[in-house]
């Protein structure tokens, strides 16, 4: 899904399942794509290092999942992964994005949405305050 505003392209993330491990995966936070820089639909725009430093704070903590950041625990985030130019070169693989992908094992009824496609993407929610440079 595509949605244009004030001449920014904004793409709702996709999902993939991996149903016999109980998991979805999708991009939980894109800084860049194509090189440019990536709005939300908020028109937020999240620097890959604010994204780096985010991550690992996450992880720290508790990794719960609600769905779209309402209701009780919905399951837990698992796994996480920083996808950028540096990270790719090290690993010998391409992506066309810089950004955070997560993998998180829903709740069985949740994960059925997700099979069935009534679910396609996800939302996480967080805050985090920077200044950008001049």
């Amino acid at each position: 899904m595509t949605t244009q505003l004030q001449n920014k392209v904004f793409k709702a993330a996709e999902t993939s399942v991996l149903a016999e491990l109980g998991l979805v995966v999708g991009k939980a936070i894109v800084c860049t794509e194509k090189g440019v820089d990536h709005y939300d639909l908020q028109g937020d725009h999240i620097p890959k290092l604010v994204a780096a430093k985010g991550l690992l704070e996450f992880f720290g903590g508790p990794r719960v999942h609600k769905v779209m950041h309402k209701g009780e625990e919905a399951g837990a985030i698992e796994l996480g992964m920083l996808i950028t130019v540096e990270t790719c070169k090290a690993l010998d693989i391409q992506a066309d994005w810089e950004g955070v992908a997560i993998a998180f094992r829903p709740t069985a009824d949740i994960l059925a949405k997700y099979e069935s496609g009534e679910y396609r993407g996800f939302s996480i929610g967080g805050e985090c305050a920077y200044e950008e440079s001049a």
